[in-house]
């Protein structure tokens, strides 16, 4: 696809603060030039131990002609000045046989065209494929870090924000030399994001790239993982040169991976443990790997139970006989991180959820028993109709979806996130008052043991930008009162930020379940939360995360 010619500052690297250089080299050490074998170039990033997210149009000729897979080559560790050496050091890296995992989203007509608008959540150009080898559990050495260690890879994050207009977008990418159809070294740009189309459907930016480029990651200055290059601007000039590049948001390749079953290459993290040592003895190297692992289970859990009580009980609270609530409404911010709210629900889901024990699966998961890692309900996510469509329309299209989750076995959690700055709170109550009204009728068979839908009302600002919507949030926090809710209602409030006392509760499992000192929890939580301190919930989850790996490699 079309795109701009590349701008590239080879010692942009070289520059940056000292701390950084590790997150730099990573993300190099991830970027690989892809060459299918069959006419087609791009570039990929490595996702998992043997995994590459590109574009679903680099991997489109290979789609039609599969058995050709055994020519198709991803080539990490490609570098070509003088401060990387030689390119001729690359590590060529071949498919799987089973390198097609159906995990892929086709791109979209609107794409070609170059349109603003009329995007859906099914066309996202993306693929994800499988590699021969594991590379990402294998040694390898930057020229920039004197330490030999194991590659790892990008985890595609859960709960990642879409930037905000101006926000600086980095790319590491492999253009290709057209006429010689060759992939070039790794180089990299930098620009701004210039408008977001269809909430996070597509995102603009001003990076500038060329052919080859596609399926590079898009990077903010926090080298957070916020896109996917994948377009440009078709109508160029007389010079070749487009107006604006085109990206596809993270999240929205998250909702699409987690709609269509591949929710598990969410979140994977690499092993904290990345320098590579001395060859240990079998059992000695298994005993380590099972610990790491365990650990690794405990400290997420930790953070994912990490959370505020009020919403949690007011949902359980809810569940009256008389007036099971089937529908929420919560109003936060980005930085409230509701995400982990909504992984606690499915690990721990209301009271009457088919007779499971509450208490039984929470010690399951904070001692991270292999038993807890299967949740007890599933998570899906509901597309919110835009408030163009009458009350009516949108509740029709709705409603179709939930019919179809309907028909799943397992009791399901759907969250419906809604962009906060384009809501209008009338019509959003008219709709979600409707939906609950919809759903409590016995006639759909949406029981509050079978179906809990969230309406989360969200921005997308960035930590320490202006607080914008807090009226906002306020009246969506309110669209019904507790004590008065209508049929199929239940918990509805705003997120506000945590201090240590909302978090007694957390304190309390923790110390319960792994047996340890009370006092000193509490201390060390009210070190880094003293009275009166109160912060956004991904800021808490950061200053505690120190804390919690203490107690992590502690317990037994």
């Amino acid at each position: 696809m079309a795109g701009l010619e590349v701008s590239v500052d080879p010692l942009a690297f070289l520059r940056s603060p000292g701390e950084h250089i590790d997150r730099l080299c990573e993300r190099i050490d991830w970027t690989c030039a892809i060459d299918t074998g069959v006419g087609s170039m791009g570039t990929g990033i490595l996702v998992g131990p043997d995994l590459v997210l590109t574009n679903f149009h680099v991997m489109e000729a290979l789609l039609r002609r599969p058995e050709q897979y055994a020519k198709a080559r991803c080539r990490f560790d490609f570098r070509g000045d003088a401060w990387f050496g030689d390119p001729a050091g690359a590590l060529s890296v071949g498919f799987a046989a089973d390198w097609d995992i159906n995990a892929r989203s086709r791109y979209s007509d609107k794409d070609l065209a170059g349109a603003d608008a009329g995007f859906d959540d099914d066309h996202l150009d993306y693929a994800i494929i499988r590699l021969v080898e594991r590379i990402g559990e294998q040694p390898v050495t930057n020229p920039l870090r004197s330490a030999k260690r194991l590659r790892g890879w990008l985890t595609i994050p859960d709960d990642g924000g879409v930037p905000v207009e101006g926000t600086d977008i980095w790319i590491w990418q492999h253009p290709s030399e057209e006429e010689q159809r060759k992939a070039m070294p790794i180089q990299e740009s930098k620009g701004r994001v210039l408008k977001l189309l269809d909430g996070d459907l597509r995102l603009r930016h001003s990076a500038t790239t060329r052919a080859g480029s596609s399926g590079a990651a898009c990077f903010d200055n926090d080298f957070r993982f916020i896109a996917l290059h994948h377009a440009g601007d078709p109508k160029l000039d007389r010079n070749n040169w487009g107006k604006w590049n085109q990206a596809i948001p993270v999240t929205a390749i998250v909702r699409h991976l987690r709609r269509t079953g591949h929710g598990a290459l969410v979140g994977v993290v690499p092993p904290r443990q990345t320098t590579a040592t001395p060859r240990a003895a079998p059992v000695q190297r298994q005993v380590a790997q099972v610990s790491a692992k365990r650990n690794e289970r405990r400290q997420r859990a930790a953070m994912i139970l990490m959370d505020r009580e009020d919403p949690a009980g007011l949902i359980q609270l809810s569940q009256a006989e008389d007036n099971p609530g089937l529908v929420h409404a919560f109003a936060c911010r980005h930085v409230d991180n509701h995400r982990n709210f909504l992984e606690r629900l499915v690990r721990l889901p209301p009271a009457g959820a088919q007779g499971l024990d509450t208490r039984r699966r929470l010690e399951a998961v904070l001692l991270g028993k292999d038993e807890a890692a299967a949740p007890g309900w599933a998570l899906e996510h509901l597309t919110w109709p835009g408030r163009s469509l009458s009350t009516r329309v949108a509740l029709g299209l709705v409603q179709q979806q939930l019919r179809t989750l309907l028909q799943a076995r397992r009791p399901t959690i759907v969250e419906a996130a809604v962009a906060i700055d384009g809501c209008d709170v009338a019509r959003e109550r008219e709709l979600v008052l409707a939906l609950a009204r919809h759903c409590a009728d016995p006639a759909t068979g949406a029981g509050a043991d079978r179906l809990q839908v969230i309406v989360v009302y969200c921005d997308n600002a960035p930590r320490g930008s202006p607080d914008r919507f807090a009226a906002r949030r306020a009246e969506l926090g309110a669209l019904w009162s507790f004590d008065a809710r209508p049929p199929g209602c239940g918990a509805c409030l705003a997120f506000d930020d945590v201090g240590s006392a909302d978090l007694t509760g957390w304190c309390g499992a923790l110390q319960t379940i792994w047996k340890i000192d009370q006092d000193r929890l509490f201390r060390d939580v009210d070190g880094v939360l003293p009275d009166g301190r109160r912060l956004p919930m991904l800021e808490a989850e950061d200053i505690l995360a120190p804390v919690v790996r203490g107690y992590v490699e502690a317990a037994r």
